[in-house]
C-alpha cells in the first residue's frame, strides 16, 4: 500500500478526513502510525513506523545558508545539507542558540589512548651547511689553578768567580801599565769580567801634575791592554791628592788566566809623585 499526502491551502478543509484515512491506513490504538504495504502494525515505541524495501525517508534538503536562516530551530531538528561538507546535521543546541552538528560515520571521538613507547632513533641525516658565526659569549669563570710544573734545569750561574785587592800598587809611567793593585782571574771565551778600580793620585811638584790617562785593563801572556774609552788629561795641583776611579766590562777574551786592574799612562809621569792606596774588585760573569 502506498500513501502519498500533499497538503495545500485548498485541502486544509479536508484535513480531518485525511487524518481519519491516514490513521485507518495503519494506525494502532496507541496513537502511533505505520506506513507500509504489508498492513503491519507500528512498533509500540515509534510514533511513526515506516517500512519499505524499495524506498527511504527523505528529510528536507538545503544549503548551508538556508539552514542558518531557519528561525528558532527545535532542538534535535535534522536536515540534509548539500554544500560545505554535505551530510546530515542536527541542532544540538537550543532554538535560541542553535548548534548545528554534523552526523558523521565515525561517531564521537573517544578519549585519547596512552602514548606508545618511543620508536628507535632513525639514522642521522647528512650534515647541514655551516651556520653563521654567533655573537661572542660572556667570559667564563676562571678555572682552578693547575698543578706546578716540573722544575727546569739549573741555568748558568751569574757570578762564576770574584776577587778584590788593595795596596799602593804601581804609579803612572810614560808607558801603559798597571796603576794600583791588581787581581788574577781565569775566564773562558763565553764569559765576561766586570772591573771597578780606584786610586789616590797627587803631586808635590810646583805646578802639580797633568796629562794622565786612566782605563780599566788586563794582561794575559802579552802586553798590558786597555779597554773602553777611559779618562783623559787628568790633572792635580801642587801638594794635592785626588781619588780617581774607573769601571767597565771586558768581554770576548780567549779562554785563559788574566790580570785585571786600573791601567794608565802620562807624558808627565814624574810629577805624579804624591800617591797612596788603591782598590780593585773584579767578577767573572756568564
Amino acid at each position: 500500500m502506498r500513501i502519498f499526502v500533499k497538503i495545500t491551502d485548498s485541502m486544509k478543509a479536508l484535513l480531518p478526513f485525511l487524518l481519519f484515512l491516514f490513521c485507518g491506513a495503519g494506525a494502532s490504538g496507541q496513537g502511533n502510525v505505520a506506513i507500509n504495504n504489508d498492513a503491519s502494525l507500528p512498533h509500540p515505541s515509534a510514533l511513526l513506523d515506516l517500512k519499505s524495501s524499495t524506498q527511504g525517508l527523505l528529510v528536507p534538503r538545503m544549503t548551508f545558508v538556508a539552514r542558518n536562516l531557519i528561525g528558532n530551530p527545535a532542538t534535535g531538528l535534522m536536515i540534509w545539507q548539500n554544500d560545505n561538507t554535505p551530510g546530515f546535521y542536527f541542532n544540538a543546541g537550543t532554538p535560541a542558540v542553535p548548534n548545528w552538528t554534523f552526523i558523521n560515520s565515525g561517531g564521537v571521538p573517544g578519549p585519547a589512548g596512552p602514548a606508545g613507547p618511543a620508536g628507535p632513533a632513525g639514522p642521522a641525516g647528512p650534515a647541514g651547511p655551516q651556520g653563521a658565526t654567533g655573537a661572542q659569549g660572556l667570559q667564563g669563570i676562571a678555572g682552578p689553578q693547575g698543578q706546578a710544573g716540573a722544575t727546569g734545569p739549573q741555568g748558568p750561574q751569574g757570578i762564576v768567580s770574584a776577587a778584590t785587592a788593595n795596596s799602593t800598587g804601581g804609579n803612572p809611567t810614560t808607558t801603559l801599565g798597571f796603576i794600583g793593585p791588581t787581581v788574577t782571574l781565569t775566564v773562558n771565551a763565553t764569559q765576561r769580567v766586570f772591573i771597578v778600580a780606584s786610586k789616590a793620585l797627587g803631586s808635590v811638584v810646583a805646578g802639580g801634575a797633568n796629562a794622565l790617562n786612566l782605563y780599566v785593563g788586563y794582561q794575559g801572556s802579552g802586553a798590558v791592554t786597555s779597554s773602553g774609552a777611559g779618562l783623559f788629561g787628568l790633572t792635580v795641583g801642587q801638594n794635592q791628592r785626588q781619588i780617581f776611579s774607573v769601571n767597565g766590562i771586558i768581554s770576548n777574551l780567549p779562554s785563559g788566566t788574566y790580570t785585571f786592574g786600573m791601567v794608565g799612562v802620562s807624558t808627565n809621569a814624574a810629577n805624579w809623585n804624591n800617591n797612596d792606596f788603591g782598590y780593585v774588585s773584579a767578577m767573572v760573569i756568564n
